[in-house]
């Protein structure tokens, strides 16, 4: 917990007045720090950090801040440190407001810095994952990067994951078939295991392009656990672009065994769990 705690307290510190982060790093080899994003296409040039760090603070690094701060909540809760946990609530709180207030366009968009008139879907992913835009905005923004791909950075291969939860949130999940392209594209070039970036992919098992490993049982089969241990669990598929799917989990307790498919709209749903797991409607 002390190391949670001083991280949260170094993104503190570099708050400005209006609450947002100021700049916390910059370019590759430039910088002392690196404010590395996403080895998207449009931030090649700035070695994958939004070219809006040329003009100051970078959305997206009070975002994460955000993201963390609402991870660390939840941990603080569980280990009883209510206290600490209201303090960080009101933290969240704050700069929730801020990011609103300061970085967000007349469009509704996500500005990849405070009144830069430059976007990305990384900013609107987030936005939706931190709560800073509701359902609704969030599926808006998510539909218009995805409508303008060449408009707006997309997601690669580091940021697949929370763009796959964002589309999950806000009922888009289907729109995820194009993103899995990118996969597809591995196979095709003959890969062996997850590349690090498209641009000069090679062999090299990166961990942040393991997305399946997560993807295919907890979201298209929709197992996860309830509690801590799978003490209990849930079983709720995303169908997605899909209409059926099967196959088995590996749990800390054995394997749960699921298929499903989609009939006039409603998921018929089979399984098997060990007994030892109670299963959460």
């Amino acid at each position: 917990m002390q190391t949670v705690e001083n991280i949260l307290a170094y993104f503190q510190h570099h708050q400005t007045q209006y609450g947002y982060l100021d700049n916390l790093g910059g370019l590759n080899g430039v910088s002392r720090y690196w404010s590395f994003i996403d080895w998207t296409e449009q931030w090649n040039s700035t070695t994958g950090v939004p070219t809006a760090v040329k003009s100051g603070p970078v959305t997206l690094e009070s975002l994460l801040y955000l993201y963390g701060l609402q991870a660390a909540i939840k941990i603080v809760q569980h280990l009883g440190f209510n206290q600490l946990a209201e303090e960080y609530a009101k933290q969240a709180l704050e700069l929730k407001h801020a990011i609103r207030k300061y970085c967000l366009s007349n469009s509704g968009m996500i500005q990849d810095g405070p009144g830069l008139e430059q976007y990305s879907q990384h900013a609107q992913v987030f936005g939706v994952l931190t709560g800073v835009l509701t359902e609704s905005e969030g599926k808006t923004n998510l539909l218009q990067t995805i409508k303008y791909r060449k408009k707006y950075a997309q997601c690669s291969v580091a940021m697949s994951f929370y763009l796959f939860a964002a589309l999950k949130k806000v009922g888009l999940y289907a729109e995820s078939n194009q993103y899995w392209d990118i996969w597809r594209r591995m196979l095709a070039n003959n890969c062996t295991t997850s590349v690090e970036a498209e641009a000069g992919e090679r062999s090299e098992c990166h961990a942040w392009g393991a997305l399946a490993l997560y993807e295919l049982p907890t979201t298209i089969l929709g197992v996860a656990p309830a509690s801590p241990g799978y003490r209990t669990m849930t079983i709720k598929p995303t169908p997605g672009y899909l209409t059926w799917a099967s196959g088995h989990v590996q749990t800390p307790v054995g394997l749960v065994k699921v298929d499903w498919k989609l009939v006039n709209d409603h998921i018929e749903l089979n399984y098997e769990i060990p007994e030892q797991i109670e299963l959460e409607e």
